[in-house]
C-alpha cells in the first residue's frame, strides 16, 4: 500500500471523533472527504502520473477538501477553544493552503515530480491535517 491509502483510511478516525463529539459540519464534511479520498487514492496506481490530476475525482476530492477547510471554520467560529491550543489550530489552519497552493505551484513537497517523495508528503499533510482536527475536537 502506498502511502496515502494508510494515511486515508486513517481519516475514519476523524468521522469518528467528530461524531462523538457531535460536530455535524465536521463530520459530514469529512465524511464526503473520506468517500472520495478512498476513490482517488485506490484508483490513481492504474492511472499514468500525467494523467492523475485531468480525472473528474481529483477535482471532487479538491473540491471535498475545500468543504472540511470551510467546515472547521465554521466549527472554529461556533466554539471556544482555549489558549494555547487555539494558537496551535489557528496557525496549522492558516498555514495549510500556505503550503499546499505554492508547493504546488513550485512542483515541490506533495508536488514533487519524484512520485515516491510526493506521496510521502502528500500522506505527512493528510496527518498534519487529521492532527489539527483531533486537537480541536478534543479541546472543544
Amino acid at each position: 500500500m502506498l502511502p496515502t491509502q494508510i494515511t486515508t483510511l486513517l481519516m475514519a478516525s476523524n468521522i469518528v471523533h467528530s461524531y462523538y463529539k457531535q460536530n455535524d459540519a465536521l463530520f459530514l464534511t469529512w465524511t464526503g472527504l473520506y468517500t472520495s479520498s478512498l476513490i482517488y487514492h485506490f484508483t490513481k496506481t492504474s492511472i499514468p502520473l500525467e494523467l492523475r490530476t485531468k480525472r473528474l475525482i481529483y477535482y471532487i476530492d479538491i473540491l471535498c477538501c475545500i468543504f472540511v477547510y470551510l467546515g472547521a471554520l465554521y466549527s472554529f467560529t461556533r466554539s471556544h477553544i482555549p489558549q494555547p491550543y487555539s494558537t496551535v489550530i489557528y496557525t496549522l489552519h492558516t498555514v495549510c493552503p500556505l503550503i499546499y497552493i505554492p508547493a504546488a505551484k513550485y512542483a515541490i513537497l506533495m508536488w514533487d515530480t519524484d512520485a515516491h517523495t510526493a506521496e510521502v508528503w502528500h500522506s505527512i499533510f493528510h496527518l498534519v491535517v487529521y492532527s489539527e482536527t483531533h486537537l480541536f475536537l478534543a479541546v472543544s
